[in-house]
């Protein structure tokens, strides 16, 4: 009879914390949901992939660093950070 009462306590406490944790996850995402915003930019959209838009800049900035690695002492200019990707 007391292992009963304490296996229906065990449970129901479960229980609680299951669905309070959902509550919880819900209202998270509720807030998620209301925190959207938009606003249209003031400048127009570039319609490149980053690819491209990195080939440009590697294109007008071929000598300069691109990447500098300081533990591996490694430098890349963009020239060659292209070459090697």
């Amino acid at each position: 009879m007391f292992a009963l009462k304490i296996d229906r306590l065990i449970i129901g406490t479960l229980r609680a914390r299951i669905t309070a944790g959902i509550r919880k996850r819900d209202n998270s995402t509720k807030q998620l949901r209301l925190s959207y915003y938009h606003h249209a930019m003031p400048c127009p959209m570039v319609y490149k992939t980053l690819s491209q838009n990195f080939d440009a800049i590697a294109d007008q900035y071929s000598d300069d660093e691109c990447l500098v690695f300081k533990g591996e002492q490694k430098r890349y200019t963009y020239k060659t950070f292209k070459e090697e990707v």
